[in-house]
């Protein structure tokens, strides 16, 4: 009885996962017509316990390093914790940018503080002026750690400094394919709660993370459906891409489109395959203050599917 609690339970805890179950299946039926030594049950788990998981990519869909409008400098500021560490973390972190990804950069982070921050990353970390998507890895040496970051872009105003909270993203929140083929399925990725008027401006932004080139169309419609700007995003691999809402993507080509409550439509097309991940958002910014608000595309689709 002792013999058959030991295995029960060590599935029970996670030991052995649902991949598995050929081999639970018999196993049971095993220990159902004969003792078996403990020796070999403790051998099965030892071989069949899966290791730890590597802990997946957290993204910031857009980073700045560079001038702004009247004399501000936008710089990144990021803070990461790496909770559950007992000797120091590697974390490795690419930048997407305008020309492709730059050298990876990597930051230890030292078990007595478990954080690390950045009043500047693009700068401390790869001395590179301009706009850039990020991505944050625990390094395979450091174990299955998880991280917690933070982020926003940050300018000194003639009211003291003003900052735009960066949404942190993982590879569920990436857009996928505008077109399932195995569901008959379309996704759309939106943004809501669009605003471009003469107190306000607009960027939309796109990243492509992923080995292979992709496509994106971003469509931007006010209220009624009525289409007030468009654009599309030739990404190569890791490279990012931001554009003005202007009066370049407007169906006449001329004057600042005008609108609110306006939603921006998303669609990824990828070269071959199912690529990725890629991640788009518009920011909304006060022209008077600098303050802005990022808001990434959420896909609309369903089922939910793995694209990536």
């Amino acid at each position: 009885m002792a013999l058959i609690f030991v295995f029960i339970e060590a599935i029970s805890l996670g030991c052995l996962t649902p991949h598995h179950f050929k081999m639970r299946h018999t196993s049971l039926r095993l220990l159902r017509v004969a003792p078996i030594p403990l020796v070999i049950v403790s051998a099965l788990l030892a071989v069949y316990a899966p290791p730890l998981p590597a802990q997946p990519a957290v993204y910031l869909p857009g980073a700045a390093n560079t001038a702004g409008l009247d004399g501000s400098q936008f710089r990144t500021r990021v803070f990461i914790f790496a909770y559950g560490a007992s000797t120091p973390v590697i974390v490795n972190v690419s930048a997407a940018t305008p020309r492709g990804l730059l050298t990876p950069a990597s930051v230890v982070i030292p078990d007595d503080s478990l954080s690390y921050s950045s009043e500047n990353i693009l700068d401390d970390l790869f001395h590179y002026t301009g706009g850039a998507a990020l991505s944050f890895t625990v390094d395979p040496s450091s174990g299955g750690l998880g991280l917690v970051v933070r982020a926003e872009v940050y300018t000194d105003g003639p009211f003291g400094e003003m900052s735009t909270p960066v949404p942190v993203l993982t590879s569920g929140d990436a857009v996928p394919p505008a077109y399932n083929p195995v569901f008959g399925q379309y996704n759309i990725s939106l943004s809501i709660g669009m605003r471009s008027d003469s107190a306000h401006r607009m960027n939309v932004a796109c990243s492509n993370f992923g080995p292979s080139a992709v496509s994106v169309d971003a469509y931007l419609y006010s209220t009624g459906g009525v289409l007030e700007w468009n654009h599309e995003f030739p990404l190569s691999p890791g490279q990012w891409s931001q554009t003005a809402v202007d009066s370049t993507g407007t169906p006449d080509g001329t004057g600042l489109p005008v609108f609110s409550n306006g939603v921006a439509h998303f669609y990824a097309y990828p070269a071959q395959g199912n690529v990725g991940p890629v991640f788009c958002y518009a920011v909304i910014v006060n022209n008077a203050s600098n303050d802005g608000t990022v808001v990434p595309a959420t896909t609309r689709g369903q089922p939910p599917i793995p694209i990536y």
